[in-house]
């Protein structure tokens, strides 16, 4: 097909024009195979589950993970497809007939390719200023942020599909780094349109030589523009293995980022700034947002029909109000917001990223399902839309789900591997899962991402220790949270008040907060007043305190105890069965089969009793189970 060679036997994808060979998990081949075996026809999603899972039991987002990796491998764009189009709510068409190879050709395979060599060459790139650190808010991490240079370090056939470094390549950099005496490093990766170019890594003495001083790594394009830095003191080998271990987790994040072109008439200059907005409006903060904003408007400029740069700028407008609060200005703002979507929405109103913003869940009409369609359809046109994942993955914690949240993300996550929200939002939710292994890994992401006193990291680890019973970690990081964040003080009242288990101070301090605090007011046997606040919130369409009704599904432990047992008695509210039967919230479960995860895993039923063996559950249930 065209240029590329599929070897259906060895599971691999060949480029004969540049030599490069993709390694295909077998699930995706089979997804490819399928569709060239009824190309220019649409296959039906139903047929892609039965002909490659047979009678397993699959999410959608399996399939839309395979699609995304051979879009990946083609360099195919959703928007406008050479090779795979997606039909809307039906399937998949392939758009290229395939032709029989003659006799005698053979597509290289991905073993026999030249490997990439690692230099560590002495030639220092242009010198920083005497902070190298501080120079962080003026550069382009974001150039990864959403893949628009793609590393070409080599990979091997076991890991190509997540993009992992080779062994041995990764072997060598990680020992460079830590014989390593400097106190800069540069490492430089190279972008595919510069195949001559690979990797290189320089070393800069800086002849510091204090105990407290610090090495600055710092990752850069073939531009010498840099796409990520961090300071971290090596004084100790302990010190020394966790710097280098988050050098090299960062260089596995950018190995597996996916590779992007600039859309329509867009110039690659104005691409560019458009990535370093993202970077901003990821990182949040007051400052971040308004040189997002401002970065925008350049784009705008000069790319007017720019959908993708209109929605984010509105979002960033958003963004800010929670940030500067002044009442004039935030109206003005969400006028801003306002006028912008409907700009957007003019432009190309089924673009995927304009219909995830602009869907609107009316829980007067219970439209669960078709909400819950148009997110889906949206992640599948534009799987780098960092705002479809995310608002999908809410939608399925906050209807219990967690399984599906968790994997609405990890079938995305190369696509944003330095976005610490999406970091973030993922261990959250492994958290919710009782997944803690999973959720500490999360946070050791964030913390090679950025600093330890990270308000996200700080609030992760915080509900990673309280899951765990560590009294000690989750009292020292409330205390450092408080010094950082002081406005939160009257929070810690409370909780020190339930560790000494004294239930009558823990009430009187959630009673002389602002507002009332779903978990702490939980805590404290507030059942009637929690499920109140519910039914007001939701009924108004927030769906937030749905997803804090299924709280966290792990064991009781010494800082949460309270906390579990009432939660019990707020699912088990008297009229809790009537709320959920008239939001449509049963007709959804009944409906797609699909029910809580403590109502179907056999490891959190227990941790959830008598909720899932009410009657209204109970019968329908069964029928599901049956």
């Amino acid at each position: 097909m065209k240029q590329w060679i599929v070897n259906t036997n060895e599971n691999t994808l060949h480029d004969s024009q540049n030599s490069n060979t993709h390694q295909l998990e077998p699930q995706t081949m089979a997804v490819l195979k399928l569709l060239l075996e009824n190309a220019e026809e649409i296959v039906l999603r139903e047929s892609f589950f039965e002909q490659v899972w047979g009678k397993k039991v699959v999410l959608d987002e399996n399939l839309s993970r395979c699609i995304s990796q051979l879009r990946k491998a083609f360099g195919d764009n959703a928007r406008s497809p050479v090779f795979i189009k997606t039909v809307h709510k039906t399937g998949y068409k392939f758009l290229i007939t395939p032709t029989p190879l003659a006799p005698g050709i053979k597509a290289q395979n991905k073993a026999e390719a030249e490997p990439i060599p690692v230099s560590d060459s002495q030639h220092l790139p242009s010198k920083y200023g005497s902070s190298a650190f501080t120079l962080f808010v003026f550069v382009c991490v974001c150039l990864f942020l959403f893949g628009f240079f793609g590393s070409n370090i080599k990979v091997d056939n076991e890991s190509a599909s997540s993009g992992y470094l080779d062994e041995a390549e990764s072997a060598r950099i990680r020992q460079l780094l830590l014989d390593s005496q400097y106190n800069e490093i540069f490492i430089t990766l190279a972008s595919p349109m510069d195949g001559n170019q690979q990797f290189e890594l320089s070393l800069k003495d800086n002849e510091t030589g204090t105990e407290n001083s610090a090495t600055t790594f710092v990752i850069q394009d073939h531009n010498q523009q840099t796409l990520w830095e961090l300071s971290r003191r090596l004084n100790t080998s302990e010190e020394r293995m966790t710097g280098v271990n988050d050098v090299m987790l960062i260089l596995n994040a950018i190995a597996m980022s996916y590779q992007h072109s600039a859309p329509g008439s867009t110039s690659l200059a104005s691409f560019k700034k458009y990535q370093q907005a993202m970077y901003r409006l990821d990182k949040r903060g007051a400052d971040n947002l308004k040189i997002a904003i401002t970065l925008f408007d350049e784009v705008l400029n000069d790319s007017p029909d720019f959908v993708e740069a209109t929605i984010y700028k509105a979002v960033a407008i958003r963004t800010l109000n929670y940030y500067q609060l002044e009442l004039e200005n935030r109206d003005q703002r969400m006028l801003q917001y306002d006028l912008l979507l409907k700009q957007a929405l003019a432009l190309d109103p089924e673009h995927p990223v304009v219909r995830a913003l602009t869907a609107n869940f009316d829980i007067k009409s219970k439209n669960w399902i078709e909400y819950e369609s148009t997110l889906v359809a949206a992640v599948e046109g534009a799987p780098d839309c960092a705002v479809c994942v995310r608002f999908l993955a809410d939608f399925y914690v906050n209807i219990g789900l967690f399984q599906r949240a968790a994997q609405a993300i990890e079938s995305h996550i190369n696509n944003f591997p330095l976005s610490r929200q999406m970091h973030t939002l993922l261990g959250e939710i492994y958290t919710r899962q009782g997944n803690l292994l999973g959720a500490k890994q999360q946070a050791g992401i964030l913390k090679a991402l950025g600093s330890e006193e990270a308000s996200d990291l700080l609030a992760l680890n915080f509900n990673i220790y309280s899951q765990q019973g560590d009294v000690d970690k989750v009292t020292a990081l409330l205390n450092r949270f408080l010094e950082l964040y002081p406005n939160f003080d009257s929070l810690k009242v409370v909780h020190d008040a339930l560790l000494a288990q004294d239930l009558e101070a823990a009430t009187a301090a959630v009673e002389k907060l602002p507002r009332l605090h779903f978990n702490f007011a939980l805590s404290v046997g507030k059942v009637d007043a929690v499920f109140q606040r519910l039914v007001d919130n939701v009924s108004s369409g927030n769906l937030r305190d749905l997803g804090l009704m299924h709280g966290w599904l792990n064991e009781p432990t010494e800082l949460n105890r309270y906390y579990t047992a009432q939660l019990v008695a707020l699912k088990n509210h008297p009229d809790m069965p009537e709320f959920l039967d008239r939001i449509g919230l049963i007709d959804y479960w009944i409906t797609t089969e699909r029910w809580p995860d403590y109502c179907v895993d056999n490891q959190y039923i227990n941790l959830r009793p008598d909720f899932c063996d009410l009657s209204f559950v109970a019968q329908n249930l069964a029928k599901t189970k049956s």
